[in-house]
């Protein structure tokens, strides 16, 4: 199947938090009580990580393709899992993407989207070799990606203070072949209650509302005026709430149903941001046919994101977002 080539646009609202390679020091503070947390590791055991039970689930079999130029050769990103949680002000994620082991020195190359700020560091742990890029604003952010054989692993941590000790728990709970990337000196080093793998992770089931498929003119007009509450603006700011930051939003597949058909257009989704970090309901607000619509779908359960603060206290919140789709 032939897939469109497609450069990875990722939304990088990042932030700084000091972490250096295994056998350096990161020190962290007192872990929440309340957490618990799952380990998380391949099939292999070469790779695994520990994040707050209840994490969300995102799959995408079909997954993407990236290139870095017109006419180079793309990497193709199959069976993505895609895994994220959000614990006492820290946002954290982790997905791992299936590649041809041929294309493995690419594939960070085509992945890593630098912004203004950035701060890319490498360390090496045996064979296997750690890009980390560091953001210091407006978003403390801390980014992660390294291949093991014909898997790809992107680590993501991000929080609005620098000093959340979760950063340290969660990115030094990170082991390849069994051992640290980072080395953490911790007063509650993190203990997990239960292990999975990551073949066995079952999608976090979720409501979609709304036609999946483009409708009549005559329709859409109707539609449209009955969804003028979904794209009213949010209500005023006040002092106390602090705004939704999203973190990545990956694009959307074309289909080669849609190419073929020359279906273009966008996609708008009103997509609910929860307190846990999960994407909650989505309402599709305009759909395209031939699979675009279920395509955008896909990747907005790939987004990550801090939720809304109020007070200090995380809010659901609903948003409209956009996907396009153009054949050129």
């Amino acid at each position: 199947m032939k897939k469109k080539q497609c450069r990875i646009a990722i939304v990088l609202l990042c932030g700084f938090y000091l972490l250096i390679p295994a056998r350096a020091q990161v020190t962290s503070g007192v872990m929440s009580s309340a957490a618990k947390w799952t380990r998380v590791q391949s099939a292999a055991g070469d790779f695994s990580i520990a994040i707050p039970e209840g994490f969300f689930v995102a799959l995408d079999a079909q997954g993407f393709i990236a290139s870095n130029s017109v006419g180079s050769r793309a990497v193709e990103y199959t069976n993505v899992r895609s895994l994220s949680s959000f614990r006492d002000g820290l946002a954290m994620y982790a997905e791992s993407y299936k590649i041809n082991e041929k294309d493995s020195k690419r594939a960070l190359e085509y992945l890593i989207r630098l912004g203004p700020g950035a701060d890319v560091t490498t360390s090496q742990l045996g064979s296997v070799e750690n890009k980390q890029v560091v953001y210091s604003k407006p978003t403390y952010y801390v980014i992660n990606y390294f291949v093991i054989g014909s898997a790809v692993y992107v680590i993501g941590a991000a929080a609005r203070e620098a000093n959340n000790p979760l950063f340290a728990e969660f990115l030094g709970s990170i082991l390849i072949n069994g051992k640290p990337i980072f080395n953490t000196h911790s007063t509650n080093p993190l203990e997990t209650s239960s292990t999975v793998l990551l073949t066995d992770l079952q999608e976090t089931p979720l409501e979609v509302f709304g036609n999946l498929n483009r409708i009549k003119e005559e329709k859409r007009k109707k539609a449209a005026l009955s969804s003028s509450a979904v794209t009213a603006p949010p209500p005023a700011k006040d002092e106390g709430t602090k705004s939704l930051v999203i973190l990545q939003k990956v694009p959307a597949m074309y289909t080669d149903d849609a190419r073929k058909a020359n279906e273009q257009g966008a996609v708008r989704l009103r997509i609910s941001f929860l307190p846990n970090g999960h994407i909650g309901k989505i309402t599709v607000v305009s759909a395209l046919s031939y699979g675009l619509t279920e395509s955008a779908i896909r990747a907005a359960k790939r987004m990550k994101f801090i939720p809304v603060e109020k007070n200090g206290i995380p809010e659901a919140r609903e948003l409209t977002l956009e996907y396009g789709f153009s054949i050129y």
